[in-house]
């Protein structure tokens, strides 16, 4: 009986105390939101924007941002001023607190700067979305990835810096180039790395799906080509020069990142550190002093080294025709937390000798993350869900 009766007890004590803490943690996100709410009544005004060029970019990005902040003015009073925590909670659900938490602290502990600093990033996210969102369709697509807007808070206006990759005319067409001048050695002569506007938007579409239309999303995949300034070297089944396209295994989304633990036996995500996945490939054209990506190969595609090693593979056909038929529908690492079919392929790549892993300990990025990385791993780099018009 007196078990029973110490047993009673004990359950009670836990649920109380599971109360209290429930309790806690309700009154704090209320006090966060009311903070938050104050916040939004000292911006309800439609804020004044001022665009900054740097880095060569194009009266078109330029142009871009004016077009979408004059459609936004009029949507602002009621996107921003009193909807902001409604839009932020239906589209990440929860976790929008979570990231002013991971930013600056719970909110019971931030200084006031602390609290505008947090603020201030789920703002720029939204403000920027929304001028995204509401500039002209045509703009975007002759524009984006290829210039890039980010904001930043001032005492009294919002600074848009835009910026550009470096474009170079040539025989083959208009090509895009890092101002950091990445090259790659074929047949002994250093070459700068270029792409076309095609290879560019393939790439694109496979380090971050669903990127077009999101102000993050823009941001990141622009990083990604004006950052980058390593690429490894291979050669296709068809003699044909390529150069292999890595992204940070860091900087990928959660799925991702647990996939990849699992591929290499690590035991936690600080092993990541120096390691960069396989993206793909991107054939080669020599013009001049350029090696021009005019497309881009998903690992397993045509000619491929992955492929190579699957046709000469004496595996059960079954998972042959199954890993095949991944690597024509186009593998992306990106989708892993969808497609266990895409699993299969990359871990029998990996294990019969085309590393899809790889640790660099060179430089491969400059400033990739730079004042962003507050908000990428909420927004999970293995599939941004973004609006599919402005609505506002």
């Amino acid at each position: 009986m007196g078990q029973k009766n110490s047993k009673k007890c004990s359950k009670k004590r836990k649920d109380r105390e599971r109360r209290i803490h429930k309790n806690r943690r309700v009154i704090s996100e209320k006090r966060m939101v009311r903070e938050l709410e104050r916040r939004i009544l000292k911006v309800s005004p439609f804020p004044k924007f001022e665009i900054e060029s740097s880095d060569g970019s194009t009266n078109d990005i330029q142009h871009l941002v004016e077009e979408g902040i004059k459609a936004f003015e009029p949507y602002y009073a009621k996107t921003v001023d009193n909807d902001v925590l409604g839009i932020l909670a239906e589209q990440h659900q929860d976790s929008w607190a979570a990231f002013i938490n991971r930013a600056a602290g719970d909110i019971t502990d931030l200084t006031r700067c602390q609290v505008d600093r947090s603020y201030a990033q789920l703002v720029e996210n939204e403000l920027g979305t929304k001028i995204l969102q509401h500039s002209p369709k045509n703009l975007q697509r002759r524009v984006l990835p290829t210039s890039s807007f980010s904001l930043r808070p001032s005492d009294r206006s919002w600074i848009i810096r835009c910026r550009s990759l470096v474009e170079t005319r040539s025989d083959i067409g208009l090509l895009y180039q890092s101002p950091h001048h990445p090259s790659i050695r074929i047949d002994g002569k250093r070459r700068k790395v270029a792409f076309s506007k095609h290879a560019i938007v393939q790439l694109a579409d496979r380090i971050l799906p669903k990127w077009a239309n999101h102000y993050i999303g823009q941001l990141y995949v622009f990083g990604f080509f004006y950052e980058c300034v390593h690429f490894g070297k291979a050669k296709l089944s068809n003699g044909q020069h390529a150069f292999v396209v890595y992204n940070s295994c860091l900087r990928a989304g959660s799925a991702l990142r647990k996939f990849i633990q699992e591929l290499m036996g690590f035991a936690s995500e600080k092993d990541l550190l120096n390691h960069y996945y396989v993206v793909g490939y991107c054939p080669v054209i020599i013009d001049g002093d350029i090696a021009v990506a005019k497309t881009f190969l998903t690992p397993g595609y045509w000619q491929t080294p992955e492929r190579k090693t699957l046709e000469l593979a004496v595996s059960p056909l079954e998972l042959l025709q199954d890993i095949e038929q991944a690597s024509d529908e186009g593998i992306n690492l990106a989708s892993v937390a969808t497609s266990e079919r895409t699993k299969a392929a990359i871990r029998w790549f990996h294990s019969h000798g085309v590393p899809q892993v790889k640790k660099i300990e060179r430089e491969v990025f400059k400033d990739m993350d730079g004042p962003y990385s507050w908000i990428m791993n909420e927004l999970e780099v293995d599939g941004v869900e973004t609006p599919n018009s402005a609505d506002a």
